[in-house]
């Protein structure tokens, strides 16, 4: 495997010790901005479970040094306002301090490595180790969770009942040992053959996307795709039809915005594979919100591409649809505003765009808009496949004739089958507390559930 220079990559400030940062931060709670107390108060935090603190003394108080500051009239003393600046040299030796004797006083403790152990053994045990879960081509990508590395490996199997057939196709964890460089999302090519996967390394300026050649051995194409994400702002990728190119979110690099800390605008542009970046043509952009947070959906075969705009967090989405196109260069057309209610959207492979909309309903409702009606969609005539018979829509996906659709509040979902010609129901028992996380389809006619 390639290695890929990893975007941005630094050692995150409390990668070790995470433990004994939080135990510190516990203590710390309960003494450590006591102002130095004396007597009985010192000698409870040093005989803190005694006997194990007896020979732990000298717990490193914080100073109190007195600070007032006037808020539109009204005066606030603090004496520990010298701790907000964690670059103060002072500060940090203080916060080493704290952390030295956490560690000092956690790997005293008689029953650690019993604790360890359990810990080691409850987390290791997890059943669900796979996460974002698509197929494309016959191939089964996933983010697997192992319990031993910080962070999941992207891996391809076979078929989710045949797991002795993973692969391990990136691995982060080779990449940067200290855990800064982490998989955000992936997006296989409709082939199989190729897989974007967006990287994110500490104090980056946004992912980077990379993509994988399967069909080379795993091989980093030189291709990169830069600030595809923003902090809080999310981003997208999508193949085009052919696999030859990508649609990806691009956001203005920071040092380049006109107010650095304002969420940039976000442009939607196409990258053709082996092409500088600097030919990268925008697709969209004009018009789009400035707080637009943009998802890009395509069809399993590439053939079209959706691109929901959310106008902030808000909520309200419009829906931009570009057509099938071999070449990639076909206009983009809004199909539906920010008030006819849409909230999500996929392709199913019945040449139809499967909805959820919230538009008269609440609690959300399932729609299906046949490709060929997109020109001049008339919302109010868009058929209604289902609507939830407790809690809200969840989550949903549509495979062979049958749509699945997970309900229910914010806790435990109800997963039902739902056969679009007759609308006929039928319910898949769960666990009585369980959540649908995700329906992923598998082929034309196959759902998994998590």
């Amino acid at each position: 495997m390639t290695p890929l220079p990893p975007p941005h990559v630094s050692r995150p400030l409390f990668a070790k010790g995470l433990a004994a940062a939080i135990a510190g931060a516990a203590l710390a709670l309960v003494a450590g901005c006591a102002g130095g107390p004396s007597g009985s108060a010192r000698g409870a935090v040093d005989d803190f479970h005694h006997p194990v603190a007896a020979g732990l003394r000298g717990y490193p108080f914080a100073a109190s040094r007195v600070a007032t500051q006037d808020y539109f009239g009204t005066v606030v003393s603090d004496d520990f306002t010298w701790l907000d600046n964690p670059a103060d040299p002072v500060t940090r030796s203080w916060l080493a301090a704290e952390q030295g004797y956490a560690r000092r006083y956690l790997a005293a403790m008689p029953a650690r490595a019993a604790l360890r152990q359990r810990l080691q053994t409850l987390v290791g045990s997890t059943a669900n180790a796979y996460a974002n879960l698509v197929e494309r081509g016959g191939v089964l990508f996933a983010l697997k969770v192992v319990p031993t590395v910080q962070r999941p490996v992207l891996v391809v199997l076979k078929s989710v009942d045949d797991l002795a057939s993973e692969r391990v196709v990136f691995d982060p964890n080779e990449q940067a040992s200290d855990g800064s460089l982490a998989i955000d999302f992936i997006r296989p090519s409709p082939d199989g053959r190729r897989v974007a996967i967006a990287l994110r390394g500490e104090n980056a300026d946004g992912d980077t996307v990379r993509v994988i050649d399967l069909g080379a051995g795993g091989q980093a194409l030189p291709d990169t795709l830069a600030r595809v994400t923003s902090a809080g702002a999310g981003g997208d990728v999508a193949w085009s039809a052919s696999g030859g190119g990508l649609f990806f979110t691009q956001y203005p690099a920071a040092a380049g915005r006109a107010v650095p800390d304002v969420m940039p605008s976000v442009q939607v542009m196409f990258h053709k594979l082996g092409a500088p970046s600097g030919q990268d043509r925008v697709e969209l952009g004009a018009g789009l919100p400035h707080l637009a947070r943009v998802r890009l959906e395509s069809a399993r075969d590439g053939r079209n591409v959706l691109a929901l705009v959310e106008n902030g967090r808000g909520g309200d989405v419009s829906m931009y649809l570009k057509p099938s196109d071999a070449t990639g260069e076909g206009a983009w057309r809004r199909i539906a505003t920010e008030q006819d209610g849409v909230r999500d959207a996929q392709f199913g492979d019945d040449d139809a765009i499967w909805i959820r909309s919230i538009a008269n309903a609440p609690r959300g409702k399932v729609l299906r808009l046949p490709l060929s009606d997109t020109k001049a969609v008339n919302w109010d005539r868009v058929a209604t496949i289902a609507t939830p018979l407790e809690g809200a829509v969840q989550r949903f996906t549509v495979a062979g004739g049958t749509l699945y659709l997970a309900e229910g509040q914010t806790g435990p979902s109800r997963l039902r089958l739902v056969d679009v010609r007759t609308k006929r129901r039928s319910a898949v028992a769960l666990p009585p507390t369980g959540a649908v996380a995700a329906l992923v389809r598998i082929g034309r006619n196959d759902v998994v559930a998590q």
